[in-house]
């Protein structure tokens, strides 16, 4: 059953009328393995424009790390050790130390069967398709012993009117913590599979079955509320439509570089996708509180959109020094 729809152009816009609506009405009180939280259940978000999917907002602009959770994912990895070098907390999430149960790449990836790769195969050959469907949810997930169960149960993903659309059916859904990455991700996952079909990008749909706020993110939503509205001027660069297969695979490169070794030129490479390794450059100056090679990173971005986001990250990490 459906009790909340939410239709907007900007993450930003979607998450304000998502976190107004939590706030408002009364939601039912449900505790969890993971605490109590405020629980809407049965909700469908639209984004018709999936570019506009990184929030401007300070508490919700997560770029930095959201991309680090999109290049986990097309990696293929589920190690611990490279996503928790973007999201700490993600320590809490794996049974051994070494891997996370619920990692998508892995799933994605699933030894010799790439559903990315069969997904945009059955889409070449039969366009009106309704069977292009990635799987991320397992039987073996219903075992309550593991840790880190995924979240989302598939993404599917349908060519209409010359335009990719994509469908994310979610079990549970943390609206605060989890959704701004949720959708970063899986738009840019969208737009990368529309580039590799040769289409343009379509609308982003998301359905949540449980749509929640923990009680200890609540105070946080009322701060992101009445910071008042966000601004939704800038979004993220169209993704160019020259080999996106064999790009992506060089950001993937640069990434591993950039994480193990340290700062990696991008010189060379596509204004695009430069842009991506200088984001990846600006969070290894973060991580090793390095603000005068962060400023001058800051300053080879082309897209004004993450030099904003690049001056509350400086910010931050003035802060920390």
């Amino acid at each position: 059953m459906l009790n909340l729809f939410i239709k907007e152009k900007t993450i930003d816009d979607l998450l304000l009328s998502l976190y107004t609506s939590i706030e408002l009405q009364p939601k039912s009180t449900i505790t969890t393995s993971r605490g109590e939280c405020i629980e809407e259940l049965g909700v469908y978000l639209k984004l018709t424009n999936p570019l506009s999917r990184v929030s401007w907002s300070v508490s919700r602009g997560k770029a930095f790390s959201a991309l680090g959770e999109f290049l986990w994912y097309v990696s293929g990895s589920d190690k611990l050790d490279f996503i928790e070098y973007y999201i700490p907390k993600y320590i809490d999430e794996s049974t051994n130390g070494e891997s996370v149960h619920g990692a998508y790449g892995k799933r994605i990836y699933c030894q010799e069967y790439c559903q990315i790769e069969q997904v945009i195969s059955l889409l070449s050959q039969k366009p009106n398709t309704r069977r292009a469907v990635i799987q991320l949810f397992k039987v073996e997930d219903l075992n309550v012993e593991l840790k880190n169960i995924p979240c989302t149960l598939s993404l599917q993903f349908f060519i209409r009117h010359s335009k990719l659309d994509m469908h994310v059916f979610m079990r549970s859904n943390d609206a605060y913590k989890g959704l701004p990455h949720d959708i970063f991700s899986f738009t840019l996952l969208q737009e990368y599979i529309a580039r590799r079909l040769n289409v343009e990008l379509g609308t982003y749909n998301h359905f949540v079955s449980s749509m929640h706020v923990y009680k200890s993110d609540i105070s946080k939503v009322k701060k992101y509320i009445s910071d008042g509205y966000q601004s939704s001027s800038s979004t993220m660069t169209k993704m160019p439509f020259e080999k996106p297969k064999e790009n992506l695979d060089i950001l993937l490169l640069y990434e591993s570089k950039i994480r193990k070794k340290g700062i990696a030129s991008a010189k060379g490479i596509n204004d695009y996708w430069a842009d991506l390794i200088t984001l990846l450059n600006m969070y290894r100056c973060f991580k090793d509180k390095d603000s005068v090679e962060f400023e001058r990173q800051m300053s080879l971005l082309n897209n004004t959109g993450y030099r904003q986001l690049a001056k509350e990250k400086f910010s931050q990490l003035v802060g920390k020094i």
